[in-house]
């Protein structure tokens, strides 16, 4: 995906949560019948195997892990594939994902499902766990070859939004809005810094020895 591709997808991506925004925030306390119905299908079919994975991954995706310690690792491994200028880049990203969810979710202030499974802080859109995780998978999809950050990056969001409606703490129209939120934040800050990201500083010459030619 060139600059321009991921500056217009990430530019749609924005646009689509500002409209679900708008659709959930006038009325916070009811639900869309995709959410009820998701809800109630949630509820009805998760067996304990599936909701001490989600209990995990609630730990593994938020907190003190999520802000601190997987951008460090994360610039780490970019430090270590592609240098340091995706290493700045990845944390950019990481910390302007998670800065964002907190700004969206003072603005729109909705209410959380009832029988949440885990605490949960204050608002429910967008899911900072979904939002981080998608996040997340827009650097896997730049340090690591095309298709198997794709993959990878896929399957975790996909997994981490899935967990949080099986804990009862989003609705589905909450981890589709951190979805988003996460992919536009990765993508037009990918764009702003464009091929700076990925360009290794250029090695110094070796200085000739006393007597050498050029």
């Amino acid at each position: 995906m060139n600059r321009h591709r991921a500056l217009a997808t990430g530019a749609a991506c924005a646009l689509a949560v500002v409209v679900l925004a708008l659709l959930v925030a006038p009325t916070p306390a009811v639900t869309t019948p995709i959410d009820a119905w998701w809800q109630e299908t949630m509820e009805g079919a998760r067996p304990d195997g599936a909701v001490t994975v989600a209990r995990v991954l609630s730990y593994v995706g938020g907190g003190w892990v999520a802000v601190w310690l997987c951008p460090i690792l994360l610039a780490v491994a970019a430090l270590i594939v592609r240098g340091w200028r995706t290493a700045i880049v990845v944390v950019v990203m990481l910390l302007l994902s998670t800065t964002t969810v907190q700004v969206v979710k003072n603005l729109v202030a909705r209410e959380r499902p009832d029988g949440m499974l885990v605490d949960s802080d204050f608002g429910s859109f967008p899911s900072g766990h979904a939002a981080n995780a998608a996040t997340i998978a827009v650097v896997l999809w730049l340090i690591l070859p095309r298709v198997l950050g794709l993959i990878l990056g896929a399957i975790w969001a996909a997994v981490m939004a899935l967990s949080r409606t099986v804990l009862s703490v989003h609705w589905l129209s909450d981890v589709i809005g951190g979805a988003l939120t996460g992919v536009a934040i990765g993508l037009l800050v990918a764009a702003a810094f464009g091929s700076w990201s990925r360009a290794r500083p250029r090695a110094r010459e070796p200085i000739p020895a006393p007597g050498e030619t050029g």
